[in-house]
């Protein structure tokens, strides 16, 4: 049994994210790049994808103050959009982290 804890848009923009990473990987595929050019690719392009969607989701901007009635004091009401409470924007470091390792996998020849 498999347990998926979200909130907000979390899970779609994930998923959408991985999926622009895969369309990229194929794509280029086809045009005749390398398979080490695709996966780096692939994995910058889901990164970019997270971050900048992460990125206007959960804009600090968005955020509303309500005052409480009842003991007057301020309440903020903030929506963050999260996937097993990692915000999006900061799950961008995975797909970073793997195009870096396959990079260096590369230069190196490890």
């Amino acid at each position: 049994m498999l347990i998926i804890i979200w909130r907000g848009y979390g899970l779609l923009l994930a998923t959408a994210a991985a999926a622009l990473g895969v369309l990229t990987l194929v794509g280029l595929g086809r045009v005749g790049f390398s398979p080490d050019a695709r996966f780096i690719a692939g994995w910058l392009v889901t990164a970019l994808a997270l971050w900048f969607s992460g990125r206007a989701v959960n804009d600090p901007g968005r955020d509303k103050t309500m005052i409480d009635v009842d003991s007057g004091e301020s309440v903020l009401l903030a929506k963050r959009h999260s996937l097993y409470g990692i915000q999006v924007q900061y799950m961008a470091a995975l797909p970073l982290l793997m195009a870096i390792l396959t990079t260096v996998d590369v230069l190196f020849d490890i």
